[in-house]
């Protein structure tokens, strides 16, 4: 699990590293860009290339706050289940044994 997590993390440096690279070589490169009907000119690539990666950020921390928030009410239902299941098993555990009285058949008779 934990070779996962530094596998992961080295792409994410990788892929970082390449686009800072990539920054670096194009400093003049200007582009348009148009956001909900704004039209914003001769926007430095590098510019775009930040916003769009904080945008993913906040994305990334938004959906993975939800995800957590459901995981915890999961829990949170799970352990109470859990605790009513427990309750439930010690009073079966704590009923007293109570003997059949078997009739005799009259089949035989």
């Amino acid at each position: 699990m934990r070779v996962g997590k530094v596998l992961i993390g080295l792409l994410m440096l990788g892929i970082l590293l390449a686009l800072v690279a990539f920054a670096v070589w194009n400093p003049a490169q200007q582009l348009n860009v148009n956001i909900l009907g704004n039209t914003y000119e001769r926007v430095p690539f590098v510019y775009t290339i930040f916003i769009a990666f904080l945008a993913g950020v906040a994305l990334t921390l938004i959906f993975g706050f939800l995800y957590y928030c459901e995981m915890a009410i999961s829990v949170r239902r799970l352990r109470n289940e859990k605790k009513a299941l427990e309750a439930e098993l010690t009073t079966l555990r704590n009923l007293p044994l109570e003997e059949e009285v078997l009739e005799p058949s009259s089949k035989g008779e």
